[in-house]
């Protein structure tokens, strides 16, 4: 989280930076009518996640609290994927629970070192990924999906442009609760995740259309 990039001669460089000092941001909004202070809240949550971190000077993580009322408060959290993930989050959440709620009984807390840091984690990877096992492992998907068909031939009320464009639109629609619960108890019966069969049902749908058995 102290994280900056920069670059040299086109190529991207990390830099840590010292600890950061006064990162919480705090906003009173106790003087907003009580019926308008969630929409204030998140009013104030849209407006710091459309605001866009500056890579070289950091930082890219940023923190904000805001008082809604005398026991009310609202803590947002921002943070660049370039510097956190899923992982980043679960350990973060999990240490500023602990320390809010010894800091609430009144005990101190001290939290242990980890024994690893993510620069540690992202150079092993980096490793990895030019090593002789890597190489294997990427020649043999290559060679799985060398005649693998470059294009769906879906049916489409216009002929395909010449040029790609990636213009695209979205599609809202819901599942009934019947449905809904019964697709869940069949991914608990195969084990498998919802996002796993939602996947495949949609592939198989774009392989009806397009009468195409590889896609």
């Amino acid at each position: 989280l102290r994280a900056s990039l920069y670059e040299l001669n086109g190529t991207p460089y990390q830099r840590i930076n010292a600890a950061a000092t006064n990162v919480l941001h705090y906003i009173d909004a106790g003087d907003v009518p009580e019926m308008q202070r969630n929409a204030r809240a998140e009013q104030l949550a849209t407006e710091d996640a459309q605001t866009p971190f500056n890579l070289t000077q950091g930082p890219l993580f940023r923190a904000s609290l805001t008082q809604l009322g005398d026991n009310d408060y609202v803590l947002l959290a921002n943070m660049h994927h370039l510097v956190s993930d899923g992982w980043s989050l679960d350990l973060l959440f999990r240490e500023i629970g602990a320390i809010y709620a010894n800091q609430a009984l009144g005990m101190p807390l001290q939290l242990q070192p980890l024994s690893v840091q993510y620069v540690d984690f992202a150079s092993w990877q980096h490793q990895w990924l030019e090593s002789d096992a890597h190489l294997k492992q990427l020649a043999y998907w290559k060679q799985q999906f060398k005649d693998a068909p470059a294009l769906l031939r879906l049916p489409t009320d216009r002929p395909r442009p010449a040029q790609q464009t990636f213009n695209g639109d979205d599609y809202e629609f819901r599942f009934g609760n019947e449905l809904s619960a019964a697709v869940r108890d069949f991914c608990r019966q195969q084990n498998v995740t919802l996002f796993s069969v939602l996947l495949a049902a949609y592939q198989l749908v774009l392989s009806r259309y397009a009468q195409q058995d590889d896609i």
